[in-house]
């Protein structure tokens, strides 16, 4: 009798325990901070990434059209994203004009390699927060997205 008279005076409590059990998890989620990977991972992340970087802002500059230049940019910030995530800073970095022999296919592959090579490293080597594995999937959905412009 007493469940009935606790229910009657407030029906919706046990929504309102439910939402700060989603808001406690949730916050929880948010302190995760730094991509859990062993040292020498994170700096392969990091050095795969910032070549990564530097391959699209040249392949950016190579391009004539605008849907590619704007594909490059979405992989140069999705790139930068998980640098920035990750707290890169680098002390003496490469020149951005690393590929002036290269073709823009050359680049184009080196791109895809270096982007299928994040993914595996955070799927196979880390738990890393979901956020990373979408931002790689984004930078190679850019570039097959590029390569399948004509």
């Amino acid at each position: 009798m007493e469940e009935k008279e606790d229910r009657a005076e407030a029906p919706f409590a046990y929504m309102e325990e439910l939402s700060r059990a989603y808001q406690e998890a949730f916050l929880k989620r948010l302190e995760k901070k730094e991509c859990e990977l062993s040292p020498e991972k994170r700096e392969y992340l990091l050095h795969l990434q910032w070549e990564l970087s530097r391959a699209a802002s040249r392949l950016s500059r190579l391009f004539v059209r605008e849907e590619k230049k704007e594909l490059s940019h979405m992989v140069i910030e999705s790139a930068d994203e998980i640098l920035t995530k990750l707290q890169f800073r680098e002390e003496s970095p490469l020149p951005l004009n690393r590929f002036p022999s290269q073709r823009v296919e050359e680049i184009l592959i080196r791109s895809v390699l270096l982007a299928n090579r994040s993914l595996n490293l955070l799927l196979r080597h880390g738990q890393s927060e979901d956020r990373f594995i979408f931002l790689v999937l984004s930078e190679i959905s850019a570039l097959y997205a590029i390569a399948s412009i004509r």
